[in-house]
């Protein structure tokens, strides 16, 4: 599957609530505070760190 914000590249990891694709450039949840039920095993939320507004890896 292909990035959900950049068609041209392949989409790595996958936010199931918003079931979209994203690049490795992509990575970041879209909304840390709101209630999402994939939370405990979602990649993309445990890549990014919120209080320093980056990804981890």
């Amino acid at each position: 599957m292909k990035c959900y914000y950049h068609p041209d590249r392949e989409g790595v990891f996958k936010c199931f609530k918003y079931e979209r694709h994203l690049c490795s450039d992509c990575i970041r949840c879209q909304n840390t505070k709101a209630y999402c039920k994939y939370r405990d095993g979602c990649a993309v939320y445990l890549l990014w760190d919120e209080e320093n507004n980056k990804r981890i890896i």
